[in-house]
């Protein structure tokens, strides 16, 4: 299983100016190394949350056979999203038995956002359907979907603030050692910021 962004998100959702702010910074010279501290900051809590905190298109590739998952006490046919917070779902592909690749028509399933913050959107068959076989492969189901903050859904402040912090320890500390010092980790701020919004999986 594995899954990829195959659209990038549009803006990042602390801005530039925010990270000045931070950071106290009244110029624009280091512009460019703050973009790619916004960037590895965002990707980085992504990593450790399971959340898309920027609106991104995702592609979700599962191996050999449609998975399971656990609801209301049973197991059964169903597909648990590996980022939130679900948007919507664009389609599912799958490999038949003879090698084909087939579109899973839309009525065939139903989207469940979670209510519960902690949980993944999942996809489960619609009222009466059984999925079709698919052939045993790597890569036999493709779902591609829409996940993250913006819009009317507002990235959690907690979030917000993470980044901004992560992305000063980048500034302040870019050797991989402070020589003479003792040598830091990730802030324990972020940590603590960050552990609240992971999602269970």
């Amino acid at each position: 299983m594995s899954v990829t962004v195959t659209v990038a998100p549009t803006a990042e959702p602390v801005t530039l100016a925010e990270a000045r702010a931070h950071l106290r910074l009244d110029h624009n010279d280091e512009d460019g190394l703050l973009a790619g501290y916004l960037l590895a900051a965002r990707q980085h809590i992504e990593g450790e949350t399971r959340r898309a905190l920027s609106q991104q298109t995702l592609q979700y590739r599962i191996d050999r056979d449609w998975p399971t998952a656990w609801i209301g006490g049973a197991s059964r046919d169903g597909i648990a999203l590996p980022r939130a917070p679900l948007r919507s779902v664009v389609g599912i592909e799958y490999v038949d038995p003879v090698g084909d690749t087939q579109t899973l028509p839309a009525s065939q399933y139903q989207v469940a956002r979670a209510n519960d913050s902690k949980l993944e959107g999942l996809i489960l068959p619609a009222y009466g359907v059984t999925w079709p076989r698919v052939r045993e492969q790597f890569e036999a189901i493709t779902v591609t979907f829409v996940a993250g903050y913006g819009g009317s859904l507002a990235l959690p402040e907690p979030l917000r603030q993470a980044i901004l912090l992560l992305t000063a320890h980048f500034y302040e500390n870019r050797e991989p050692v402070n020589v003479g010092n003792i040598v830091t980790e990730i802030p324990l701020t972020v940590a603590s910021l960050v552990f609240p919004y992971r999602v269970l999986g």
